[in-house]
C-alpha cells in the first residue's frame, strides 16, 4: 500500500473511532480534531523530507557531471512527494467538510426565546420556590393563563413539535415616519413657538419701525406605559420550544401593535399618547383654491399637501388605509392604463413625489398628510422588557408564573399645523362646494 493510501486509511479508521466517541458525549468534534492533527503531522513530515532532499541535492548533486543523473532522480522524487502531499491534503480537507456536514456542531445565533429559557435565573421558575427576577430581554400580546391542560397548551407538549401556525402580522410603519430620542424622565417638556412676522419697509426717517411678535407656549408629553401579561404553569415552562414561540412572536408583536395605534390615533387623555391624527389640523380648502369638480382621492391628497405648503410645512408623507391606497392604484385612464405606476413595476409607493404609508392602523376612508420630520418626535424611556414572577396573586398556590411585558414611551407634537387629516368623503364635499 502506498504511503498516502495508508495515511488516508488511518484517517478514515480514526474518524470512525472518534465518531463513536462523539456519539457518547458532547464537546468539540473529535473527528475534526483528528483530521487537523493528521494534516499537521503530514505537513511536518513533508517539510522535513523536502529540506533533507534539498540539502542532499546541494551537497552531492552539484559538483560533477557524473551526478546529473542523481540530481534528476532527486528532482523527480521531490515533485512526486509534492504531488502526493497535495492529493492527501485534498482528501483530508474533503473528509473534514463531510464530517462538518454530517454532525459537527454549528454555532447559531440564539433567538430571543432561547436567550430567556437559557438565562441563569430561568430555572428558578421550575423549582420549588419562585422568585421575582428581571431579565433584561427586549420583548413584547396577551393570552389567558397557559397551562399543560388539554384545554390550554397541553397539546403542545409532544415529543416533536414541528411548529405553531402564527396569526396574521401587521407591518409596523408609522414609527418610521417620526424622529426618535430617549428620555429618563416620566414626562417630556417642550415649547411650541408662534411667530408673527410684521417685517415691512420703514415709513420714513424718524418713523417707528414694524414690530413682529413671537410667543412660546409650554407643553408636556407624559410618558405612557404599554403593557400586558400572561400566566404560565410551571409545568409548561419545561416545554421550551412552545415558550420560545410565545416570547419571540406574540409578546413583541403585541406591544408593537398597540404602540402603532397609540402613535397614530392615541387620544392624548390620561395614560394615552397624543396621536398624530388626534393632534393634526382638520383638512380645509386653502385660500386661493376655488370650487373643484369631480374630485378624486388623488386630488384630495394633493390639496392636503398644498395646505401644508401654505403653512410653510412641506409634506413628506401620506398615511392611509391599504384599501384606499389600492383604489388609488387601480384608477385607469381612458385607454385602460393605470395612472399610478405600473403593475409590473417595483419601488416604494409614492404619490405626487411623496412616500405613501398604507397601514391598517388608519381607519378606511381617512388620510393623514404631514411634514413628519418637523411635526413630532418619539421619546423612549424603556424599551420592551419582560418581568417573570412566581408570587403574583395566587401563583404560589396554583403553581403558576406571571410573565409581564411592558415598554414606556411618549410622543411630542411640536407643530400640529404640519399635520393635515380628514376623510376622503368630507374633503370631496368641501372641495366641490361653491
Amino acid at each position: 500500500m502506498k504511503p498516502q493510501h495508508l495515511m488516508a486509511a488511518t484517517a478514515l479508521a480514526t474518524m470512525g473511532y472518534y465518531r463513536e466517541k462523539k456519539e457518547e458525549g458532547g464537546g468539540p468534534d473529535p473527528v475534526l480534531e483528528a483530521v487537523a492533527a493528521i494534516k499537521q503531522q503530514i505537513l511536518t513530515n513533508h517539510d522535513k523530507m523536502t529540506e533533507d532532499l534539498g540539502k542532499l541535492k546541494t551537497d552531492f548533486g552539484s559538483n560533477t557531471k557524473e551526478h546529473e543523473k542523481f540530481k534528476s532522480e532527486i528532482d523527480e522524487k521531490l515533485t512526486k512527494n509534492a504531488e502526493n502531499f497535495a492529493s492527501l491534503k485534498a482528501m483530508l480537507d474533503d473528509l473534514a467538510q463531510k464530517s462538518a456536514r454530517s454532525g459537527a456542531p454549528v454555532e447559531k445565533r440564539k433567538s430571543l426565546g432561547q436567550t430567556i429559557v437559557q438565562h441563569a435565573d430561568f430555572g428558578k421558575f421550575t423549582g420549588a420556590k419562585g422568585e421575582q427576577v428581571r431579565l433584561s430581554i427586549k420583548l413584547d400580546p396577551s393570552q389567558k393563563s397557559v397551562t399543560g391542560l388539554d384545554a390550554s397548551a397541553g397539546h403542545l407538549v409532544e415529543p416533536t413539535l414541528a411548529g405553531v401556525v402564527q396569526t396574521p402580522r401587521r407591518r409596523m410603519t408609522v414609527r418610521g415616519l417620526i424622529a426618535s430620542a430617549r428620555t429618563n424622565s416620566d414626562s417630556v417638556k417642550f415649547v411650541r413657538k408662534t411667530f408673527t412676522n410684521n417685517a415691512a419697509p420703514q415709513a420714513g426717517e424718524g418713523t417707528a419701525k414694524a414690530e413682529s411678535d413671537m410667543t412660546f407656549t409650554p407643553a408636556t408629553a407624559d410618558v405612557v406605559t404599554i403593557a400586558h401579561f400572561i400566566r404560565v404553569s410551571r409545568q409548561i415552562l419545561g416545554n421550551a420550544p412552545a415558550l420560545e414561540g410565545m416570547l419571540d412572536v406574540e409578546l413583541r408583536y403585541g406591544l408593537a401593535y398597540k404602540e402603532e395605534l397609540q402613535l397614530l390615533l392615541g387620544s392624548g387623555a390620561t395614560n394615552n399618547i397624543n396621536g398624530l391624527v388626534t393632534a393634526a389640523t382638520a383638512f380645509a380648502r386653502p385660500a386661493g383654491v376655488g370650487q373643484m369638480a369631480g374630485v378624486t382621492p388623488i386630488d384630495t391628497l394633493r390639496v392636503a399637501a398644498l395646505a401644508g405648503t401654505v403653512a410653510e410645512y412641506f409634506v413628506d408623507g401620506f398615511v392611509m388605509n391599504p384599501v384606499n391606497w389600492a383604489l388609488i392604484e387601480l384608477v385607469k385612464d381612458t385607454t385602460g392604463r393605470h395612472i399610478i405606476g405600473n403593475p409590473n413595476g417595483e419601488g416604494a409607493p409614492r404619490l405626487w413625489a411623496t412616500p405613501v404609508v398604507a397601514t391598517n392602523a388608519m381607519p378606511a376612508g381617512n388620510f393623514l398628510a404631514g411634514a413628519f420630520g418637523q411635526a413630532a418626535q418619539v421619546f423612549d424611556r424603556e424599551d420592551a422588557d419582560v418581568l417573570m414572577s412566581g408570587e403574583d396573586a395566587d401563583n404560589f398556590t396554583k403553581n403558576m408564573v406571571t410573565i409581564l411585558c411592558e415598554e414606556q414611551l411618549t410622543q411630542a407634537i411640536y407643530a400640529p399645523q404640519a399635520l393635515i387629516t380628514g376623510t376622503f368623503a368630507a374633503a370631496k364635499t368641501a372641495l366641490e362646494a361653491a
